[in-house]
């Protein structure tokens, strides 16, 4: 049993076939292992690259492939693969200060400023989308954002527990966990 970690970046949207047709042709497949798919919040730096031209870009880069697959299931090997994932991590440092989200923001194909959205128009947007992927939930470590981040006592899960699909999960057990029972120890904190 295990819950394995791969980004998904929004450059392109082919970056899902090759990561279906990566962990197909290596037979990494099996009904015990889960794959959570993981989002750096890099948009300002592939739009400083010109590699995306809109924040609506990345979205589509990321959402629209799996959409598809769910719906006409054309690629049998990207089927295969989401029915083991159905999890996403927006991966940044929490601690950084943002700007607070106002009614007059742009929407996502009118975003195209080089800096990154705030974090809840990242998050509103990626839960909308993920909405429409069947509900998918959220996999939160507060013992890993704890080590990397943030502290323990200012860590998101009790409000995203509040109308969320919130479940706890490790991250890098060997480095970030004491005991030989690293989802135990998440509950127990």
């Amino acid at each position: 049993m295990a819950a394995y970690r791969i980004s998904i970046y929004g450059r392109k949207q082919s970056e899902w076939d090759q990561l279906a047709s990566w962990i197909v042709n290596n037979d990494l497949y099996s009904e015990n292992v889960i794959w959570l798919i993981q989002h750096p919040r890099l948009y300002n730096v592939y739009k400083e690259m010109g590699i995306v031209t809109s924040f609506q870009n990345m979205l589509n880069n990321i959402f629209i492939p799996p959409l598809r697959l769910l719906l006409i299931l054309i690629h049998i090997s990207a089927s295969c693969f989401l029915k083991t994932g159905g999890w996403l991590d927006l991966v940044d440092d929490e601690r950084k200060p943002e700007r607070q989200p106002t009614k007059h923001m742009a929407t996502p194909a009118q975003w195209t400023n080089v800096f990154n959205p705030v974090f809840s128009y990242y998050a509103d947007y990626c839960y909308a989308n993920l909405y429409t992927l069947n509900k998918i939930g959220l996999a939160m470590s507060p013992l890993s954002n704890n080590s990397l981040f943030l502290d323990y006592h200012r860590n998101p899960f009790p409000m995203f527990l509040r109308g969320l699909n919130v479940s706890l999960s490790t991250d890098d057990p060997l480095q970030i966990h004491l005991t030989k029972e690293p989802l135990v120890e998440e509950y127990m904190v």
